[in-house]
C-alpha cells in the first residue's frame, strides 16, 4: 500500500516539476501565420494587412546618416512585395541603401515571434533587422529560394514592431512576406511561486514515504 502511495506521489511530483520546467524554458506559441504583402496598392503613409487574427501596419522611414526620419516617406505594395519611397525623387520603389538607407517597419497587433522573411525584386544582398527603438537585432544574408525570391530564416525574434533596413548601397529588395506566430506575454509563461512550492512539497512527501518504507 505504501509503495502504491509513493508511486502516486512520485508521478504527481514529476508531472508538476516537468510542467514548471517547460514553462520556464521559453514562450509557448500558436501555429505559424504567413502574412503575404504582394499585390498592388498606391503608395501611402501606411498600409494595413490582416491574416489569421493578426493585424499588421506597414510604414516607411529612412536614415540620413545617423538620423532616422519618416517625413515625406511612403510605403507601396507591389507585385513582388512592399517597398519604401523616401521622397519625391525616389523612384526605386524598393527598400534600398543607396543615398538614404530605407527602413520598412511592420507593427503587429499582438506579440509575435518572427521566424522568416521573404524578399522579392532583388538579386540578393543583406537585411538588418531593427527593434522598435531602432537598435539592431542582427544583419542577415539573403538566401535564394528560386524564381527571383530570397529568404532569411530567424531563430525567433519576439516583439510587436520590427524594422527591415537596407544596410549597404548595393542592398535593394521588397518584402514579399513574413512568417510569425502569436505568443502570450512573457508574464503568462513564468511559473508562479505557488506552483514551484507545490512541486517541492510533493517531492518532499515522496522522500518521506521512501524513508518510512526503508524503516
Amino acid at each position: 500500500m505504501l509503495k502504491r502511495s509513493m508511486f502516486k506521489f512520485a508521478a504527481a511530483a514529476a508531472v508538476l516539476l516537468a510542467t514548471s520546467s517547460a514553462m520556464a524554458g521559453g514562450y509557448s506559441h500558436s501555429k505559424e501565420c504567413v502574412v503575404d504583402f504582394r499585390g498592388s496598392t498606391k503608395e501611402k503613409k501606411s498600409l494595413t494587412f490582416s491574416a489569421n487574427g493578426l493585424s499588421v501596419v506597414a510604414t516607411g522611414g529612412a536614415y540620413n546618416g545617423n538620423t532616422y526620419y519618416t517625413s515625406g516617406t511612403k510605403v507601396g505594395r507591389y507585385a513582388q512585395g512592399l517597398g519604401v519611397i523616401n521622397g519625391s525623387n525616389d523612384n526605386s520603389h524598393t527598400v534600398d541603401g543607396r543615398g538614404h538607407k530605407d527602413v520598412l517597419t511592420l507593427t503587429f497587433s499582438k506579440l509575435v515571434k518572427l521566424t522568416q522573411i521573404k524578399f522579392g525584386w532583388t538579386k540578393g544582398g543583406k537585411v538588418e533587422v531593427l527593434a522598435e527603438d531602432h537598435s539592431s537585432l542582427g544583419t542577415y544574408n539573403l538566401q535564394s529560394i528560386g524564381f527571383g525570391y530570397y529568404k532569411v530564416d530567424l531563430a525567433g525574434l519576439v516583439g510587436t514592431t520590427f524594422g527591415f533596413k537596407a544596410p549597404g548601397k548595393y542592398d535593394s529588395w521588397k518584402v514579399a512576406s513574413v512568417t510569425a506566430c502569436e505568443v502570450p506575454p512573457p508574464s503568462t509563461v513564468i511559473p508562479t511561486p505557488a506552483a514551484g512550492l507545490a512541486g517541492l512539497s510533493l517531492l518532499g512527501l515522496v522522500l518521506a514515504s521512501r524513508r518510512r518504507l526503508g524503516a
